[in-house]
């Protein structure tokens, strides 16, 4: 459950930082791992998976 939030999450910010002027890709990376690495610890811990609704970035 917890990779299919996390893949959305990061398909959705993909989406909108990816149409922006300035993209930046090793610095998208570099934050897809930041966030990928906070849900794991948080999954490690038996926290449930933050609201869809929270995390979502309007495309």
């Amino acid at each position: 459950m917890l990779r299919a939030v996390v893949e959305r999450h990061l398909e959705k910010v993909a989406l909108a930082a990816k149409s922006a002027p300035g993209f930046d890709v090793d610095q998208a990376r570099s934050d897809d791992k930041r966030a990928l690495w906070t849900y794991a610890l948080l999954d490690a811990q038996g926290a449930p998976p933050p609201s869809s609704a929270r995390w979502i970035v309007s495309a």
